[in-house]
Protein backbone atom coordinates (compact mmCIF):
# COMPACT_ATOMS: atom_id res chain seq x y z
CA UNK A 1 0.00 0.00 0.00
CA UNK A 2 2.87 2.40 0.74
CA UNK A 3 4.34 1.52 -2.66
CA UNK A 4 1.14 2.29 -4.55
CA UNK A 5 0.46 5.42 -2.47
CA UNK A 6 3.89 6.79 -3.33
CA UNK A 7 3.32 6.15 -7.03
CA UNK A 8 -0.05 7.90 -6.84
CA UNK A 9 1.60 10.95 -5.27
CA UNK A 10 4.26 10.90 -8.01
CA UNK A 11 1.60 11.04 -10.71
CA UNK A 12 -0.08 13.94 -8.88
CA UNK A 13 3.28 15.81 -8.54
CA UNK A 14 2.94 15.96 -4.74
CA UNK A 15 6.65 15.58 -4.11
CA UNK A 16 6.83 16.19 -0.37
CA UNK A 17 4.20 13.49 0.12
CA UNK A 18 6.24 11.23 -2.18
CA UNK A 19 9.32 11.64 0.01
CA UNK A 20 7.43 11.16 3.30
CA UNK A 21 5.63 8.07 1.99
CA UNK A 22 8.80 6.30 0.85
CA UNK A 23 10.68 7.24 4.03
CA UNK A 24 7.77 5.88 6.08
CA UNK A 25 7.80 2.73 3.94
CA UNK A 26 11.52 2.31 4.58
CA UNK A 27 11.10 2.73 8.37
CA UNK A 28 8.19 0.29 8.39
CA UNK A 29 10.28 -2.29 6.51
CA UNK A 30 13.23 -1.93 8.88
CA UNK A 31 11.01 -2.28 11.96
CA UNK A 32 9.26 -5.37 10.59
CA UNK A 33 12.33 -7.03 9.06
CA UNK A 34 10.83 -6.95 5.55
CA UNK A 35 14.05 -6.80 3.52
CA UNK A 36 12.40 -6.78 0.09
CA UNK A 37 10.14 -3.88 1.07
CA UNK A 38 13.17 -2.00 2.38
CA UNK A 39 15.03 -2.51 -0.91
CA UNK A 40 12.03 -1.25 -2.88
CA UNK A 41 11.72 1.82 -0.63
CA UNK A 42 15.43 2.61 -0.98
CA UNK A 43 15.14 2.38 -4.77
CA UNK A 44 12.17 4.73 -4.75
CA UNK A 45 14.05 7.21 -2.56
CA UNK A 46 17.07 7.00 -4.88
CA UNK A 47 14.92 7.73 -7.94
CA UNK A 48 13.35 10.64 -6.05
CA UNK A 49 16.80 11.99 -5.10
CA UNK A 50 18.01 11.74 -8.69
CA UNK A 51 15.04 12.98 -10.69
CA UNK A 52 13.53 15.49 -8.28
CA UNK A 53 16.53 16.77 -6.31
CA UNK A 54 19.36 16.15 -8.78
CA UNK A 55 21.36 14.56 -5.95
CA UNK A 56 23.50 11.94 -7.71
CA UNK A 57 25.78 11.15 -4.69
CA UNK A 58 22.74 10.78 -2.43
CA UNK A 59 20.97 8.52 -4.92
CA UNK A 60 24.11 6.42 -5.33
CA UNK A 61 24.43 5.97 -1.54
CA UNK A 62 20.79 4.83 -1.29
CA UNK A 63 21.22 2.30 -4.11
CA UNK A 64 24.43 0.95 -2.60
CA UNK A 65 22.58 0.50 0.69
CA UNK A 66 19.79 -1.30 -1.16
CA UNK A 67 22.35 -3.60 -2.80
CA UNK A 68 23.73 -4.57 0.61
CA UNK A 69 20.27 -5.28 2.04
CA UNK A 70 19.37 -7.41 -0.99
CA UNK A 71 22.66 -9.34 -0.80
CA UNK A 72 22.26 -10.09 2.91
CA UNK A 73 18.70 -11.33 2.35
CA UNK A 74 19.67 -13.31 -0.81
CA UNK A 75 17.04 -11.47 -2.87
CA UNK A 76 18.41 -12.16 -6.35
CA UNK A 77 15.73 -10.47 -8.46
CA UNK A 78 15.55 -7.22 -6.50
CA UNK A 79 19.36 -7.27 -6.31
CA UNK A 80 19.67 -7.27 -10.10
CA UNK A 81 16.92 -4.63 -10.41
CA UNK A 82 18.85 -2.41 -8.00
CA UNK A 83 22.07 -3.10 -9.91
CA UNK A 84 20.32 -1.95 -13.10
CA UNK A 85 19.37 1.30 -11.40
CA UNK A 86 22.86 1.81 -9.96
CA UNK A 87 24.53 1.17 -13.32
CA UNK A 88 22.11 3.59 -14.97
CA UNK A 89 22.95 6.25 -12.40
CA UNK A 90 26.72 5.78 -12.66
CA UNK A 91 26.50 6.58 -16.37
CA UNK A 92 26.14 10.22 -15.30
CA UNK A 93 29.57 10.09 -13.61
CA UNK A 94 32.20 9.79 -16.38
CA UNK A 95 34.94 8.78 -13.93
CA UNK A 96 32.94 5.64 -13.12
CA UNK A 97 32.43 4.44 -16.70
CA UNK A 98 34.52 1.30 -16.14
CA UNK A 99 32.75 0.14 -12.95
CA UNK A 100 29.40 1.09 -14.46
CA UNK A 101 29.99 -1.09 -17.54
CA UNK A 102 31.09 -4.02 -15.38
CA UNK A 103 28.05 -3.69 -13.14
CA UNK A 104 25.71 -3.39 -16.13
CA UNK A 105 27.21 -6.43 -17.88
CA UNK A 106 26.87 -8.51 -14.70
CA UNK A 107 23.27 -7.34 -14.31
CA UNK A 108 22.55 -8.20 -17.96
CA UNK A 109 23.88 -11.74 -17.57
CA UNK A 110 21.82 -12.28 -14.40
CA UNK A 111 18.68 -10.81 -15.99
CA UNK A 112 19.02 -13.20 -18.94
CA UNK A 113 19.43 -16.15 -16.56
CA UNK A 114 16.36 -15.05 -14.58
CA UNK A 115 14.38 -14.76 -17.84
CA UNK A 116 13.41 -11.16 -16.99
CA UNK A 117 13.16 -9.42 -20.40
CA UNK A 118 12.19 -6.13 -18.75
CA UNK A 119 15.49 -6.07 -16.87
CA UNK A 120 17.36 -7.17 -20.00
CA UNK A 121 15.86 -4.25 -21.95
CA UNK A 122 16.66 -1.80 -19.15
CA UNK A 123 20.28 -2.91 -18.92
CA UNK A 124 20.75 -2.91 -22.70
CA UNK A 125 19.69 0.74 -22.72
CA UNK A 126 22.29 1.56 -20.07
CA UNK A 127 25.00 -0.30 -22.00
CA UNK A 128 24.00 1.47 -25.23
CA UNK A 129 24.55 4.80 -23.50
CA UNK A 130 27.89 3.71 -22.05
CA UNK A 131 29.18 2.42 -25.38
CA UNK A 132 28.02 5.57 -27.20
CA UNK A 133 29.85 7.84 -24.78
CA UNK A 134 32.96 5.66 -25.10
CA UNK A 135 32.79 5.98 -28.94
CA UNK A 136 32.43 2.20 -29.27
CA UNK A 137 29.81 2.68 -31.95
CA UNK A 138 29.39 -0.88 -33.25
CA UNK A 139 28.88 -2.19 -29.72
CA UNK A 140 26.52 0.69 -28.92
CA UNK A 141 24.42 0.02 -32.02
CA UNK A 142 24.12 -3.68 -31.18
CA UNK A 143 23.00 -2.97 -27.62
CA UNK A 144 20.58 -0.26 -28.73
CA UNK A 145 18.98 -2.34 -31.48
CA UNK A 146 18.43 -5.32 -29.18
CA UNK A 147 17.09 -3.09 -26.41
CA UNK A 148 14.65 -1.27 -28.69
CA UNK A 149 13.38 -4.50 -30.26
CA UNK A 150 12.85 -6.14 -26.87
CA UNK A 151 11.13 -3.04 -25.44
CA UNK A 152 8.78 -2.92 -28.44
CA UNK A 153 7.84 -6.56 -27.86
CA UNK A 154 7.28 -5.99 -24.14
CA UNK A 155 5.05 -2.95 -24.73
CA UNK A 156 2.67 -5.15 -26.70
CA UNK A 157 2.28 -7.64 -23.83
CA UNK A 158 -0.03 -7.40 -20.80
CA UNK A 159 1.55 -5.83 -17.72
CA UNK A 160 3.10 -8.44 -15.41
CA UNK A 161 1.44 -9.16 -12.09
CA UNK A 162 4.72 -8.95 -10.15
CA UNK A 163 5.59 -5.64 -8.52
CA UNK A 164 8.75 -4.27 -10.13
CA UNK A 165 11.12 -1.68 -8.80
CA UNK A 166 11.19 1.82 -10.30
CA UNK A 167 13.53 2.29 -13.23
CA UNK A 168 16.21 4.95 -13.10
CA UNK A 169 16.21 4.91 -16.91
CA UNK A 170 12.63 6.14 -17.25
CA UNK A 171 13.45 9.82 -17.71
CA UNK A 172 11.06 11.19 -15.13
CA UNK A 173 9.22 10.06 -12.05
CA UNK A 174 5.77 8.56 -12.21
CA UNK A 175 6.49 6.28 -15.16
CA UNK A 176 6.91 3.25 -12.92
CA UNK A 177 3.18 3.51 -12.20
CA UNK A 178 2.54 2.62 -15.84
CA UNK A 179 4.09 -0.54 -17.27
CA UNK A 180 3.61 0.48 -20.89
CA UNK A 181 4.83 4.07 -20.43
CA UNK A 182 8.01 2.88 -18.72
CA UNK A 183 8.70 0.28 -21.41
CA UNK A 184 8.04 2.73 -24.24
CA UNK A 185 10.39 5.23 -22.57
CA UNK A 186 13.11 2.55 -22.58
CA UNK A 187 12.45 1.89 -26.27
CA UNK A 188 12.81 5.60 -27.00
CA UNK A 189 16.08 5.78 -25.06
CA UNK A 190 17.58 2.82 -26.91
CA UNK A 191 16.52 4.26 -30.26
CA UNK A 192 17.92 7.68 -29.36
CA UNK A 193 21.37 6.17 -28.78
CA UNK A 194 21.07 4.27 -32.05
CA UNK A 195 20.22 7.54 -33.79
CA UNK A 196 23.26 9.26 -32.29
CA UNK A 197 25.49 6.37 -33.35
CA UNK A 198 24.26 6.54 -36.95
CA UNK A 199 25.03 10.27 -37.02
CA UNK A 200 28.53 9.67 -35.63
CA UNK A 201 29.07 6.93 -38.20
CA UNK A 202 28.37 9.35 -41.05
CA UNK A 203 24.87 8.03 -41.80
CA UNK A 204 22.82 11.17 -41.09
CA UNK A 205 19.69 10.29 -43.06
CA UNK A 206 19.32 7.00 -41.17
CA UNK A 207 20.05 8.75 -37.87
CA UNK A 208 17.44 11.45 -38.45
CA UNK A 209 14.83 8.84 -39.44
CA UNK A 210 15.45 6.96 -36.18
CA UNK A 211 15.25 10.15 -34.11
CA UNK A 212 11.97 11.09 -35.79
CA UNK A 213 10.67 7.71 -34.63
CA UNK A 214 11.80 8.60 -31.10
CA UNK A 215 9.87 11.86 -31.34
CA UNK A 216 6.70 10.01 -32.35
CA UNK A 217 7.07 7.59 -29.44
CA UNK A 218 7.56 10.48 -27.00
CA UNK A 219 4.27 12.04 -28.08
CA UNK A 220 2.47 9.05 -26.60
CA UNK A 221 4.22 9.32 -23.24
CA UNK A 222 3.32 11.43 -20.18
CA UNK A 223 4.47 15.05 -20.40
CA UNK A 224 7.31 14.56 -17.91
CA UNK A 225 8.86 11.96 -20.23
CA UNK A 226 8.47 13.91 -23.47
Amino acid sequence: LYNHLGLAYEMADEWEKVRVTYETMRAFAQDSGAAKVEVIALNHLAVYSFHHKGDIPGAKALLEEAMEVAKEACLTEVLVETACNLAGLMVYRPAETGPSRLLAEEALATARNLKRPDLVARTLSTLARLETWASRFEAAAARAEEGAKLSRQLAARPAPTRATLPSMLAEGMGLSASWRAGIRAMEALSLSYLGYVRLYQGRPQEGVAILREVLEISKGLPERAQ
